[in-house]
């Protein structure tokens, strides 16, 4: 597959950036068979998480995108369809459906209720539903005994999640499509992820946190370590690197790895950025980390060669994707 070396300017948590237009935000379609534990048809993979206190008992709010295509009646179809499915789910232990109760508190804003698995009517958990431009969001509390102990936190998310005008400034807060999430969580870990129509291994995955969660080391220390730790799992791989070193993203210090690793069955592209570890991260000036990745068999089950190969990018491609969104990339 070839890039056609257009690009599209996107704001995604607190840092905006270039992207080759072919890569689209990765959401969860409804058709792929996933199921939450309240075993109804999983909406969104939940990529974000809020963490609200410093202390040990902090509470957590999940967000999500369900849609970056919604319109009011798409929207309240969606929740309709999930009301819908918790009334059909019954909870195994008392008998009665999933669903406690459903507050529409705007067209644009849902409250949905619920117990949070099939298996217990002890825990309960609450979903948000949010159009906000075209982009229609889930919010998941954390699953608690007590229903109150979530709401301040969800009516704060709510009440300051507002619709991103693109003609002025964008304001403080952590971009997620149309919509800007400006409440008062004290952590945020988000993983996303975009993905390119008729490259189905290619996957770019942009992370960004204020938590001190990072493994230990910077990229290369980690890399170097694997190496030497497990040797012999390394023995028959072939490696091309591209480049190794020091670099900078969004005015932060930084390490990348760009290589291709083959053995006779396969190649597999490893494209990695990730600020180092210094001062500690702040929402502001958050621990950044794009990969990218792919891989293309060579070989069938039988060990014969494939005739024709998976579609990937070519070198040159994969090289001017990962720079224009590594070298793109700014903190709001």
């Amino acid at each position: 597959m070839k890039l056609s070396r257009q690009t599209k300017q996107t704001c995604l948590g607190r840092v905006i950036f270039t992207l080759p237009v072919e890569f689209n935000y990765r959401t969860l379609s409804q058709n792929k068979g996933y199921t939450t534990n309240a075993d109804i048809p999983q909406l969104s993979l939940l990529p974000t998480t809020f963490k609200f206190g410093l202390t040990k008992d902090w509470k957590k709010a999940e967000v999500g995108i369900v849609s970056l295509n919604a319109n009011l009646t798409s929207f309240t179809q969606t929740v309709q369809a999930q009301v819908a499915a918790l009334k059909m789910v019954i909870n195994n232990k008392d008998q009665t459906p999933m669903l406690i109760e459903v507050i529409k508190v705007s067209p644009i804003n849902y409250v949905i209720k619920r117990y949070s698995g099939t298996g217990n009517t002890d825990w309960y958990a609450t979903d948000l539903h949010l159009l906000r431009g075209k982009t229609h969001l889930i919010v998941t509390g954390d699953s608690m005994r007590s229903q109150d102990q979530k709401d301040s936190i969800l009516s704060n998310i709510m009440g300051n999640t507002t619709t991103i005008d693109f003609t002025r400034p964008i304001g403080p807060g952590f971009c997620l499509g149309d919509a800007l999430i400006n409440s008062n969580h004290d952590y945020e870990i988000s993983d996303d992820e975009y993905a390119v129509i008729g490259l189905g291994r290619l996957n770019l995955k942009v992370r960004q946190t204020n938590t001190q969660d990072q493994a230990t080391g910077t990229l290369l220390q980690r890399v170097d370590n694997q190496r030497r730790e497990f040797a012999p799992a390394f023995e028959g791989i072939q490696f091309k690197g591209l480049r190794r070193g020091t670099t900078n993203m969004a005015g932060l210090p930084a390490e990348e790895l760009l290589l291709y690793l083959s053995t006779e069955k396969e190649r597999t592209m490893f494209y990695r950025v990730e600020t180092t570890p210094g001062e500690t991260p702040t929402l502001q000036r958050p621990v950044l980390i794009v990969h990218m990745s792919d891989t293309v068999e060579l070989l069938d089950s039988a060990r014969r060669p494939i005739k024709e190969l998976a579609p990937s990018l070519s070198e040159e491609d994969a090289l001017w994707a990962f720079d224009t969104i590594k070298n793109s990339m700014r903190l709001r």
